[in-house]
């Protein structure tokens, strides 16, 4: 992540979906390869209906001018050496939804694809998990759970019972997957693989007691939705709360989101929110989440998330494979450097042309 400037901020919202409109069932599971929404247990994540912010809509011409830049996409995908103007190429190439552009809370560009309207609730699959982390860390702030570096079976007591490996674990090694927990992610078309099996699951707290690790927790660290599941689970532990519940409180709500929104949970009976993934929103509510962000936790003058919790999520940890508290950050190409004592540092551009620059330099040596 780049941060300037807010006057020059350029926020990139783009919902990219593989290519292929393949979806694969079994019995209760769906994966899928563009838009389609399983049939899901969903609960709902509220608005306020006092309060809504709406970004500005910026001069109409930007919105054609946008929409006429020239792209050409890199040789390997583009053998033929073509030139899309960017809307076309997002309609037929990306098999994308939903692509905003927002400048200084002003929308210079927005549309949306393949029958798709700025209500339509567009599914977030693993960007569920830094909303989780938010709500992770706001429940710090608020006293439901003592600090990331607690246990995770101060929360989840059965956990005891289990693999002794499960009195050793804390909240942080969640936040970080390095639970160190077996677990398969590799495989989204396998129901029987470790996420089709997590995602599939009518409750998802029987999948703890046949857990098996790796090693100790905090040894390891590689990518497993499972971790994120857990962290789930801890939250409505300690807020005694819903997911969805306590985000229309925390988040939906305060930021005034335009259209409420959806999060799953495993069926009606356990009711446990697929915090992993399955949190379903506007585009542009989206982008109101990055721009709560972008502001280091504070919206308008009120401080929703601490702001040294964002700054944790949005540091990168270069020996976790840039991925900290549940989000992924650059690998320190151009965006970070370090100082004589080995510290990194972000670099910061004085304008938005600047930063292309240097990027596309980048690019060019790479």
């Amino acid at each position: 992540m780049i941060r300037k400037r807010k006057s020059i901020l350029l926020i990139l919202l783009t919902l990219f979906l593989a290519s292929g409109c393949r979806v694969i069932k079994l019995s209760q599971f769906y994966l899928s390869e563009n838009h389609q929404e399983p049939k899901q247990v969903n609960r709902i994540v509220q608005k306020s209906e006092d309060t809504t912010f709406n970004f500005h809509q910026a001069d109409p011409n930007l919105q054609e001018f946008i929409s006429k830049i020239q792209y050409k996409p890199h040789a390997y995908q583009n053998k033929k050496g073509l030139t899309y103007d960017l809307s076309e190429y997002l309609n037929k190439k990306t098999k994308t939804t939903a692509f905003l552009v927002i400048r200084n809370d002003s929308i210079l560009y927005e549309q949306y694809f393949d029958g798709f309207e700025e209500s339509s609730l567009l599914p977030s699959f693993s960007v569920a998990k830094s909303f989780t982390s938010a709500l992770v860390g706001i429940a710090i702030q608020e006293g439901f759970i003592k600090n990331e570096h607690d246990l995770v079976v101060n929360y989840l007591p059965e956990l005891k019972d289990y693999d002794p490996h499960w009195t050793t674990m804390t909240i942080e090694h969640l936040l970080n997957m390095r639970s160190s927990i077996s677990f398969n992610e590799d495989s989204y078309t396998n129901p029987f693989s470790g996420i089709g099996t997590l995602y599939t699951s009518k409750d998802v707290t029987k999948l703890l007691k046949k857990a098996k690790f790796k090693a100790a927790p905090g040894e390891i660290h590689y990518y497993s939705s499972f971790d994120t599941q857990i962290l789930g689970l801890v939250v409505e532990k300690a807020s005694d709360m819903p997911m969805a519940s306590y985000m229309s409180k925390k988040i939906w709500k305060p930021l005034g989101m335009e259209s409420s929104a959806t999060w799953s949970v495993d069926s009606e009976k356990a009711n446990n929110t697929k915090t992993f993934c399955c949190l379903n929103s506007s585009a542009r509510d989206y982008a109101k989440f990055a721009r709560l962000y972008l502001n280091h936790g504070n919206w308008n003058g009120v401080q929703i998330i601490d702001s040294s919790w964002v700054a944790k999520s949005t540091r990168p940890n270069f020996e976790n494979n840039c991925y900290q508290y549940q989000w992924y950050s650059s690998n320190g190409g151009g965006q970070y450097e370090q100082d004589e004592s080995g510290q990194y540092h972000q670099i910061t551009y004085p304008d938005s042309i600047t930063a292309s620059l240097q990027i596309s330099n980048e690019h060019k040596q790479a």
